[in-house]
């Protein structure tokens, strides 16, 4: 199979999947190394298709949910289960986190959190992994673009990070 036909293949198997997949999976699928896989997604890019890169892999951008809002917050890291859990169980997904690093700019990653799995998953990573939390690199200080069905549902979850003096 040529690079045009796998690149074809992979924005197929993009197509239906409704999680992330991750670059190994593809590279199974595909019959190659995960590293084609990496410069077939820059090519993919370059001619303009919507793929991410999530913690959890590869996925193509897909219509967001009615409403999106961007959320300043600060908590303390043993806090971050509960800010995550928060959000979902009131119907919000957790598109990303941003920070406004002084030297960096911005920094921004996808996470596409719209679950308690999820967020088990995510914390995982991080605990397990000693992984050094973005938001350590601004005291704490962070944005998520948070998606939902309504403006109900985030003015709702808005108001519950809002008691719970998570919202700067």
């Amino acid at each position: 199979m040529d690079g045009l036909e796998r690149r074809n293949k992979l924005v197929n198997i993009l197509k239906t999947q409704v999680e992330p997949i991750n670059g190994t999976m593809l590279a199974k699928c595909l019959g190659v190394s995960r590293q084609v896989i990496v410069q077939d997604i820059a090519l993919l890019r370059a001619e303009n298709e919507q793929i991410i890169s999530t913690t959890k892999g590869y996925m193509l951008l897909k219509q967001s949910l009615k409403a999106s809002r961007v959320l300043q917050v600060k908590h303390a890291k043993n806090e971050i289960e509960d800010e995550l859990n928060t959000i979902v169980d009131h119907g919000g997904k957790i598109k990303n986190v941003i920070v406004e690093h002084p030297v960096y700019g911005q920094i921004q990653t996808e996470l596409e959190i719209s679950s308690r799995k999820d967020v088990e998953e995510f914390l995982n990573k991080i605990y397990n992994d000693k992984i050094v939390p973005l938001k350590e690199l601004t005291n704490g200080i962070h944005f998520h673009t948070i998606e939902a069905e309504s403006e109900n549902i985030l003015n709702l979850i808005e108001s519950m990070l809002r008691e719970k003096n998570y919202l700067i």
